[in-house]
């Protein structure tokens, strides 16, 4: 599996981040986002689960739970995420339950 690791941070500050992948790279893509406050590691609060958020270069949008290991999100690229050819925006938010907790910049 090829992996793209960034760093994000959650002040919304734009970052210039790109993710190279094609369409058919289905299973062996995966984005690691670190989550930063003002560049300082985040710590993830116990119990939130994360989600990527993507807006796909066809205007669809696709929502793909995450894991989050030793304070690092995981979010595999699947099928849907990779289904139109072009640039799409993503971030990541984190949930307390069913409520938005936090989202990172766009990348």
């Amino acid at each position: 599996m090829y992996i793209t690791q960034l760093e994000v941070d959650l002040s919304g500050e734009w970052s210039p981040l790109v993710v190279y992948a094609k369409q058919g790279d289905v299973g062996k893509r995966q984005v690691n986002v670190v989550l930063l406050d003002h560049g300082a590691p985040y710590p993830i609060p116990e119990g939130s689960t994360a989600r990527i958020r993507i807006t796909k270069p066809d205007g669809t949008h696709v929502f793909n739970d995450c894991t989050i290991e030793d304070g690092v999100v995981e979010a595999p690229l699947t099928a849907q995420t990779l289904a139109a050819a072009g640039e799409a925006l993503a971030d990541i938010a984190l949930y307390q339950g069913e409520n938005e907790l936090l989202s990172c910049s766009v990348f």
